[in-house]
């Protein structure tokens, strides 16, 4: 047999495992491009140093070896540990500003709907209506006569004004400030004071049918010939309707 140094310029072998004869490890061969097929057949001694055999026969402390082909690839292992996070990255760039809201002109001529919010009115025209309108947290003085605010927004708002017969119909005047204020002969059916300062307001003659008066304070009013019709009293009670419809003792102080 030609001698496999040669031909198979081998450059490295590891232990040969399961060797009855006290070898141990797995012995691997590094060929050139012209070695012959698998399995390749050597001799080995105790060091496991692969050396050819001498006439199909291995020399004297040796033993045959016979190095197989390579072995299919194995399983693909698990995927490791996650790794930390990085480092944050810069802030970006401040992006430009934005448009400017809408600004409420105070001074308009008022109408039907209009947004007076927080404004502070002193020159409204008595007679002038403004149903629908937004008066939340406005500040409204003077005499209004025939004032129209029927449905309007007048939540919060400070009224320091003579509403003589102004029509107040279903309006918003929850946390209304109306202190001393002259609603005589007012309309304000329906109308919503839960929580509204009366105290010594002018009511007589004015209509609270249906109204809520939840929480209002009606210290001092003047409550003569007010129309009480299922009106919801400070009290939370109702007045009940017709002859001896009342929220008179039912107030809160």
């Amino acid at each position: 047999m030609r001698p496999l140094t040669k031909r198979m310029h081998l450059l490295s072998i590891g232990a040969v495992a399961g060797l009855t004869l006290g070898l141990a490890g797995t012995a691997a061969a590094v060929t050139s491009n012209d070695s012959p097929v698998a399995p390749y057949r050597s001799c080995s001694n105790a060091k496991s140093v692969l050396s050819a055999e001498v006439n199909g026969k291995c020399p004297a402390g040796t033993v045959l070896v016979e190095v197989g082909a390579k072995g299919a690839t194995g399983a693909k292992g698990k995927t490791g540990a996650r790794g930390k996070t990085g480092a944050r990255g810069k802030t970006g760039a401040t992006g430009p500003a934005g448009s400017a809201g809408d600004t409420i002109n105070c001074s308009v001529t008022p109408y039907p709907g209009i947004d007076l919010a927080d404004c502070v009115l002193t020159t409204l025209p008595s007679s002038v209506n403004l149903t629908g309108a937004n008066l939340s947290g406005a500040t409204i003085t003077g005499i209004l006569y025939d004032f129209t605010l029927t449905g309007a927004n007048l939540g919060g708002a400070t009224i320091d004004a003579s509403l003589y017969n102004a029509t107040l119909t279903g309006a918003n005047l929850a946390s209304a400030n109306l202190f001393d204020d002259n609603l005589f002969d007012a309309n304000m059916a329906g109308a919503d004071l839960a929580g509204a300062n009366l105290f010594n307001a002018n009511l007589n003659d004015a209509n609270l049918a249906d109204a809520n008066l939840t929480g209002a304070n009606l210290t001092g009013a003047n409550l003569v010939g007010v129309g009480w019709s299922y009106t919801t009293c400070p009290d939370g009670t109702n007045s009940g309707a017709g002859v001896g419809a009342t929220c008179v003792g039912h107030l809160i102080s």
